[in-house]
């Protein structure tokens, strides 16, 4: 009854904060204040696959992955409230633009890069939200006795119709609310691995004795040296400044009210991404004590909260992963439905076409969660890394720079993409299709090639333009 009651009441809430935040257009969202934007923020920035996938990582590599922890609170937080959130509104509403693509193409003088980039954006994060809809659906699965692809289904119609009722308001209230569910899972995880341990310090102290392995071969505590910490260290960059340029991350900006709101906006969100990433990677990275083996990474989270808590806090903790996992879904569903009904059409969506954009995406989205194709795997695996490659330099040329350069903004972005998926496709070792090499270029993320190649073709652009 008490798990019927948990589940039924964070449903009807989320409701309710959908049908409060319904109006009349879809895109926009308005202003809301500073606790609904912090914690939206943090609840389209983090998800499941951070809390639970990243966490198992912890398990693997020990107190080291506290640094990405720290390099999201600094780096995509604090840089990000601090450099760019403001900027970005100004250039939103000196341009009234509805979407980030819309911004970059106009502020840029070229519509095309605005269907481009609603392109890429509509293809790649309609095919990543299959990968965060099959998340929740794998953790419903543990309380509802229904089979994985129905409930696949389940959760894209959920997302669907919230995103098609609440429009950006809603999404921004039930992601808020989703924030402080999840906070609290976290927070419960991170006591009890507390408690049994012994408490914070005597357990990073018996962490610092155990031997280190192939993955942690500086012991448990310490940054790996080799190709191991240089890993690390590629995904303190990946996930903390690749995040800059992610159109659902640029989207959230458009909602400040005032630049006053910031400070405490900023507080607020690296506090609440102190406690989730940081609680949740110090949590799996002190199972290592707790759980010696594990089937996997993926199964490290699981297996904390079935040893270590009742029935009633273990519900509370898959609510606050199916939490991470909605919160990103509902934020890249709409981005995903106003490229399409938006940006590649030129036109302001209406309700008709919006309503057509949302069944697109839900089809798009729940038909690849269902596959275990090459492509699918491919897209969902580069996503993150090849929208920022796209999207990172044009952007901040005008919004930190005030450029704006119409050949230098195409072919920066064109650039960024094909550089940073040719990486992918012929040299990464995890994705690659055909392996053109296995020295040195391989160990280089995709991410850093695309961001480079498509810097040094924003300034040789900017250089002919400047001399023409």
């Amino acid at each position: 009854m008490l798990k019927i009651l948990l589940w039924a009441g964070y449903f009807l809430l989320f409701a309710y904060l959908v049908h409060k935040g319904k109006s009349r257009d879809a895109v926009v969202s308005g202003h809301v204040g500073f606790i609904v934007q912090s914690f939206a923020y943090v609840a389209t920035y983090i998800s499941a696959v951070a809390l639970v996938g990243f966490g198992g990582l912890a398990h693997r590599y020990g107190m080291q992955m506290m640094l990405i922890a720290a390099g999201n609170v600094w780096f995509g937080a604090w840089m990000v409230y601090r450099f760019v959130a403001w900027p970005t509104r100004e250039w939103q509403t000196r341009l009234q633009a509805r979407t980030p693509a819309q911004m970059l193409g106009t502020g840029h003088g070229t519509p095309f890069l605005t269907k481009w980039l609603g392109a890429v954006f509509a293809l790649f994060l309609g095919v990543y939200a299959s990968a965060v809809v099959k998340g929740a659906a794998l953790l419903l699965a543990q309380i509802v006795p229904l089979p994985v692809g129905m409930l696949v289904w389940i959760v894209c119609a959920i997302v669907g119709v919230a995103v098609f009722v609440g429009g950006l308001r809603g999404v921004l209230f039930t992601e808020a609310m989703q924030g402080m569910v999840m906070l609290c899972g976290i927070l419960m995880i991170v006591c009890a691995v507390c408690s049994h341990v012994g408490g914070p310090w005597d357990g990073l102290v018996a962490l610092s004795q155990l031997p280190p392995d192939k993955f942690a071969n500086e012991g448990f505590t310490s940054l790996s040296s080799g190709d191991r910490g240089i890993f690390i260290i590629s995904l303190v960059i990946v996930t903390s400044v690749a995040v800059w340029a992610q159109p659902q991350m640029i989207q959230r900006h458009f909602s400040i009210a005032d630049p006053r709101q910031l400070m405490k906006s900023t507080a607020l969100a690296m506090l609440i991404l102190t406690v989730l990433v940081g609680g949740a990677y110090y949590a799996a990275a002190m199972s290592r004590l707790i759980l010696p083996e594990v089937s996997g990474p993926d199964s490290v989270m699981p297996e904390l909260v079935r040893m270590l808590m009742p029935e009633w806090a273990m519900n509370l903790f898959v609510l606050a992963i199916v939490s991470a996992s909605l919160s990103t879904a509902t934020a890249v569903f709409h981005i995903s439905v106003a490229s399409l009904t938006e940006d590649l059409t030129g036109k302001k969506a209406s309700r008709f076409s919006w309503l057509l954009g949302i069944i697109f995406i839900v089809a798009l989205s729940g038909s690849c969660a269902q596959i275990r194709g090459q492509l699918v795997a491919l897209l969902c695996a580069t996503s993150w890394s090849v929208v920022g490659s796209t999207a990172l330099v044009p952007y901040l040329m005008l919004v930190l720079k005030g450029k704006r350069c119409k050949s230098a903004a195409l072919a920066s972005s064109l650039c960024g993409f094909f550089s940073c998926m040719s990486w992918y496709l012929f040299l990464n070792p995890g994705t690659a299709v055909i392996r053109l090499s296995d020295g040195f270029l391989a160990s280089i993320p995709p991410f850093f090639v695309g961001v480079v190649v498509s810097w040094l073709a924003w300034k040789y652009c900017e250089r002919r333009s400047q001399a023409n």
